[in-house]
């Protein structure tokens, strides 16, 4: 399909950046024609993964302005995850990302 949904883009970046492949999920996320704050908070993590620091923290500031009390336990609380040690890479990022625990 040339033109995927948000859902399948989405998707396609989460598996992508759990295999540590974060460049690939960053062009994924950025073909996402309106991210929302779920899909950022994805994208800041893995531009800080890839070291773009500058683009991760402009996208941390969006979802924060968004949410201004969201914190990275929300994340790692919610994420349906069966073993805790498979979300780490997410927390990490977004932790590199520049959110507040």
């Amino acid at each position: 399909n040339p033109f995927p949904p948000s859902w399948y883009l989405w998707s396609l970046a989460i598996a992508q950046y759990n295999t540590g492949r974060y460049a690939p999920a960053v062009q994924t996320l950025l073909k996402i024609s309106q991210p929302n704050r779920f899909q950022r908070r994805w994208l800041a993590g893995a531009y800080a993964r890839t070291g773009d620091f500058e683009n991760a923290k402009i996208q941390r500031d969006i979802v924060m302005s968004e949410v201004p009390n969201y914190r990275v336990s929300d994340s790692f609380n919610q994420q349906p995850y069966q073993n805790p040690k498979d979300i780490q890479p997410f927390i990490d990022g977004l932790l590199l990302a520049g959110f507040n625990r």
